[in-house]
């Protein structure tokens, strides 16, 4: 049984078609992690993107009809666009087109280039026995057998020849074409992964660039000011400090700097704990951090860190992705 779709071959214990399903998972996998795909999972892609088109057009189906059938499946417009307008080189190679030659048939070619070659041999002979035989007034009709003889020889061995020299000229400018077409799939090739390339800049750009706001908005004295149930949160129930904290805050970047207050844990990850208000007076942030760098802190250190808020509560914020900027060691 044929897919209705892709017209892929599929068995009797196929309850949906395996290609429709693998570029259904691959499609949806670009589209919900784009930022981690990396090259070699780029030229995959297109690659399975463009093997599908190809059979997909060896089936009779047009570019309207594929190009329906892998947004369905989940694939970016920009990589269906990409398939598409790409050739490819093996489907229109002359090494992989089917060959129509058949043993009997390379026997007559071989049989019908020893007869051509064997006229074109004989007709100047035939022709100048001809001749003689009219110079020795013999018998007429065998002089003109022997004219038209060579002459009909002559012209097929002529007749090959030429022939031969077209199929030359032929199979050069065939190669040449195939070189030009080569040329244009690589450099096509090389556009896409410039653009691909350039796209990977501009998110990475704009990511750096929203973090950095991020981390100039969100000082501590703001966040505190706004969440702080005693401070400018007193007034808010839990709901609305919640619902605040979602919406504005949760996942964003920060850029605080604090007092370590204590490292407890002895594991692979030790949790920290800083003093980054000025009115704590014990602490109000907490990260974990690996236990080589966790261990090396020392209580009193003021530290500046870059990370991203997870959570807050009654003691304090939660954060993630942890680095530490700086250790300007002991508070005086």
């Amino acid at each position: 049984m044929n897919c209705p779709r892709c017209g892929y071959v599929m068995s009797d214990l196929d309850l949906e078609c395996p290609r429709c399903k693998r570029l259904a998972d691959q499609g949806a996998q670009e589209q919900q992690d784009p930022q981690q795909q990396t090259p070699a999972d780029a030229d995959h892609s297109f690659q399975q993107i463009a093997e599908y088109v190809d059979q997909a057009r060896a089936q009779g189906l047009g570019d309207d009809a594929i190009r329906h059938q892998l947004l369905q499946a989940g694939w970016s417009a920009e990589a269906v666009d990409s398939g598409l307008s790409a050739p490819r080189e093996d489907a229109f190679s002359p090494d992989h087109q089917p060959s129509r030659n058949t043993p009997w048939a390379n026997a007559a070619l071989i049989l019908g280039l020893l007869a051509l070659c064997t006229a074109g041999l004989t007709g100047p002979f035939a022709i100048w026995a001809g001749l003689k035989s009219s110079r020795n007034r013999e018998n007429s009709s065998m002089t003109t057998a022997g004219v038209v003889l060579g002459a009909v020889g002559c012209l097929l061995f002529a007749f090959t020849v030429i022939r031969h020299i077209v199929s030359v000229e032929e199979t050069k400018r065939a190669e040449v074409e195939r070189a030009q077409r080569q040329e244009e799939t690589a450099r096509l090739e090389q556009q896409r992964r410039r653009a691909a390339q350039q796209q990977r800049q501009r998110a990475a750009t704009q990511a750096e660039q929203q973090r950095g706001q991020q981390m100039s908005r969100n000082t501590f004295a703001y966040l505190d000011s706004l969440q702080s149930p005693s401070k400018g949160a007193r007034h808010r129930t839990d709901a609305e400090r919640k619902a605040s904290w979602d919406q504005m805050f949760a996942g964003q970047w920060i850029r605080w700097e604090g007092e370590v207050f204590e490292v407890s844990g002895r594991g692979a990850v030790c949790t920290v704990s800083l003093r980054c208000g000025p009115t704590t007076m014990t602490s109000d942030t907490c990260f974990e951090l690996d236990s080589a760098t966790a261990l090396s802190l020392r209580k009193g250190d003021k530290l500046r860190i870059e990370g991203q808020l997870q959570d807050h509560g009654m003691t304090g914020y939660r954060l993630k992705n942890v680095r530490v900027v700086a250790n300007f060691g002991q508070c005086q």
